[in-house]
C-alpha cells in the first residue's frame, strides 16, 4: 500500500519503475485481490512474465545503472565538500575582519 509510510512510497516507486506496477495495491482489499490473483495459474504466468520484463529491464533501467548512480553520488559529495570549503573560507575572512 503506497503513500502511507516512507518505505511504502519507496517500494511503490521501485515497483513502478521496474516493469511491475500492476503489483501496487491501492487498498487492503486490492492487496488481497492481487495476492489471490498471483496464486492462480494465470497469475503465476503473469508473475513469470513480470520477472522476465524485470530481467530484461536491468540493462536499460536507471534503477540498475550503478555506474550512473556512483557518478551522481560522487558529484553530490564534491558539491557538498566545495560548499563546506567555501563556508569555511567565509568564516575565516569574517573572523579576520572582526579581530582586526
Amino acid at each position: 500500500l503506497p503513500k502511507q509510510r516512507l518505505g511504502q512510497r519507496i517500494a511503490a516507486a521501485l515497483v513502478t519503475h521496474s516493469a511491475a506496477s500492476e503489483l501496487i495495491a491501492r487498498s487492503e482489499a486490492d492487496y488481497i485481490a492481487i495476492a489471490k490473483a498471483c496464486g492462480t495459474r494465470r497469475g503465476r504466468m503473469r508473475v513469470r512474465e513480470m520477472r522476465e520484463r524485470l530481467h530484461e529491464s536491468r540493462t536499460t533501467s536507471p534503477l540498475f545503472d550503478i555506474a550512473r548512480y556512483v557518478r551522481h553520488y560522487e558529484r553530490l559529495l564534491h558539491s557538498a565538500w566545495d560548499a563546506h570549503e567555501a563556508a569555511r573560507e567565509a568564516r575565516q575572512e569574517y573572523h579576520t575582519l572582526v579581530s582586526a
